[in-house]
Formats: structure tokens, C-alpha cells, sequence
């Protein structure tokens, strides 16, 4: 083709969830696959994490660093004049933050295509009720958008709620990426850790006792606190046990002063954030997962993917992937 046709991902934060594993497998692709178009994605709050996995895949990104109200007009001077230099066509929003940015490219540049990609549903109803943003979403993001990605059931019927068109509506499940011979090896590499070595000693020390573990981005509505309060009633009990946290996020000093608060230290293990987060959960019994809002909950599959027990909330996307009492437990968060 001899016009390209330049991709641009638009998404709202740089800690790494599974909206942000789904752009950088996206952009990782389409820069491989899609010889017809470069790829490029800004981020609109501050540098992170993501920015480094995509930099290492020779991603072009760029950050806004907005931190407040203030900072928005010149963030989106800024993105206007990404769109023009960089000759975008077509442009793929992520989350709130990036719809309503996405939205507003669109508005100034309507040669362009808008893909939305909704990662969210029951935010305005169960967790945080918010009309400002169902406003916003159902009257700007949902409608100026050529199509809309729901990433599962529970996302396309949020997205009828707010009226929008279901022609526009694909669902599109997250996927779980296979794990490659390289990965393998050095997750056999990992089982040396200290961290496995400690779980095998508590194992040996404790054969009764229980190894939970959690993956994901520590953000309030991902429900870390859900998972403290259920390890302090656990340490009141004779129960032996041991929690691994896989993650990192702004919500992490929330974390750790609940778990000082209330004498969990010596049962928390924090990881950070880990390029391979599997290979460190080869001993570890069951994944919970309790968030306050979850569109899909690609962490449960690949969780499942590893054999283990999953508990996990009963709402949004989890849902549809588990079926209580058959191939995992649900729970009210």
C-alpha cells in the first residue's frame, strides 16, 4: 500500500494491568504484522512501567504527565500535535482518560478512525458511583466512537445501558498469551529463588498450611484491601499460611500500612512488579482475585492456565470465566 495508515493507542495510565498487557501485545503486533502503518501510544498520566516494556519493544510512546485538572489543555495540545506530526489514521482508545482524549482527536481530526476499547462496567453501580463519568461516556466517548471493543458480556450490556449503538459493539475477550520455550526456561531458572526456596521450607515446616498468591497492578478498585481483610480473620485461626503479592501500583502505601496496621507482615511477601510473574508461583496453592470492579479478569485465566484454585469476586467479566464450585469459588468481594 502506498499510503500508511499510522496507528495510535491512547490509554490513561503506565502501571501494568491487563489493559496495559493488551495495548503492549497489541502495538508489539501490529509493529511486527502491519507493514502498512507505523504504531505509536501516549499515555496520558506520568511515565511507568508500561513506557519501558514498550521502549524495549522499540515502541515509540510518549507520556503527558497529567497529575491534575491544570495540566489537561496542554496535554491535549500536545496530543493534537502528535496526531498531525505523526500522520495518525487511526486511533485506539483505552479507560476513561484515553476515551475522552481519544474522543476529542476525533472531534479536531475527523478523517481519523476511533476504536474504543471499554475495559470497564460496573464502575457507576456496585464500587463507585460516578455521573460525571457515565455522563461523559454516554454522551461523548460511546457516540463519537467509530466502534466499541466490550472485552466481555458484562461490558457490552453497561455499554446498552448507556444507548449505545449495538452495531458499533464487537466483544472481544482479553487473551492469555502461550508461554514461549524462553519463558519456560527461565521460569525454571526462577525456582532457584530465594522467595521459592522459602515456600518450599514453609511447606516442609507447615504441610496443612496454604500458599495464596495475587497478580495485578495495585489500584483501589482492584481489591487488595478485600484480600488483607481476609488474611487478618485467617490469622486469627490455626491456620498456617503465606500471601504473594505480584504487582505494584500508586494504591502499594495504602497496602503496607494496612498490613503494619494490623501485624500481617510476617505473612505478606511483596514482589513488585515482575516482567514473568509465573515464574514465582510454581508452589503456590490458590489465586485470589477481589476486586470492587472488574471488566474481564484476564488474571483469572491465566491463573487457571497454571492449574491453581481460584477464588474471585462474583461480578463483572470473573462471571463469565467462573463457574462457582466447579472450576473455581465465587465470593462477594
Amino acid at each position: 500500500m502506498s499510503k500508511k495508515r499510522n496507528i495510535l493507542h491512547i490509554t490513561t495510565v503506565s502501571s501494568i494491568g491487563g489493559a496495559e498487557k493488551l495495548i503492549l501485545e497489541l502495538a508489539r503486533l501490529q509493529k511486527n504484522f502491519f507493514k502498512w502503518s507505523s504504531v505509536y501510544v501516549v499515555i496520558v498520566g506520568p511515565k511507568g512501567l508500561l513506557n519501558d516494556e514498550l521502549s524495549q519493544n522499540n515502541i515509540e510512546n510518549e507520556s503527558f504527565d497529567i497529575e491534575s485538572l491544570f495540566g489537561v489543555p496542554k496535554a491535549i495540545l500536545k496530543l493534537l500535535y502528535y496526531i498531525h506530526i505523526k500522520k495518525i489514521k487511526l486511533l485506539h482508545s483505552h479507560l476513561f482518560l484515553g476515551g475522552v482524549f481519544g474522543g476529542i482527536a476525533k472531534l479536531l481530526f475527523p478523517g481519523t478512525k476511533l476504536i474504543h476499547t471499554r475495559h470497564y462496567s460496573d464502575v457507576y453501580t456496585n464500587y463507585r458511583k460516578n455521573d460525571f463519568r457515565r455522563f461523559i461516556d454516554k454522551y461523548f466517548v460511546n457516540k463519537i466512537s467509530n466502534h466499541l471493543v466490550a472485552i466481555s458480556e458484562d461490558v457490552k450490556r453497561t455499554l446498552l445501558i448507556e444507548k449505545a449503538s449495538e452495531k458499533k459493539i464487537k466483544i472481544i475477550y482479553n487473551g492469555v498469551i502461550k508461554q514461549e520455550t524462553s519463558l519456560l526456561e527461565y521460569e525454571e531458572e526462577n525456582l532457584k529463588t530465594s522467595l521459592n526456596n522459602e515456600i518450599l521450607s514453609f511447606k516442609n515446616a507447615h504441610p496443612t498450611g496454604l500458599v495464596f498468591y495475587n497478580i495485578g497492578a495495585f489500584r483501589e478498585e482492584k481489591g487488595h484491601l478485600n484480600i488483607l481483610k481476609l488474611l487478618k480473620e485467617l490469622s486469627y485461626t490455626d491456620l498456617k499460611f503465606l500471601c504473594i503479592f505480584i504487582g505494584d501500583g500508586a494504591y502499594r502505601p495504602q497496602i503496607d500500612r494496612y498490613c503494619q496496621d494490623n501485624n500481617l507482615t510476617e505473612h505478606i511477601r511483596f514482589l513488585g512488579f515482575q516482567k514473568h510473574p509465573y515464574a514465582f508461583i510454581k508452589h503456590c496453592d490458590i489465586f485470589l482475585h477481589l476486586p470492587e470492579l472488574e471488566g474481564f479478569g484476564l488474571v483469572v485465566c491465566e491463573a487457571m492456565r497454571e492449574e491453581k484454585i481460584v477464588m474471585a469476586s462474583n461480578l463483572g467479566g470473573i462471571v463469565e470465566i467462573i463457574k462457582d464450585g466447579e472450576n473455581g469459588f465465587l465470593v462477594d468481594p
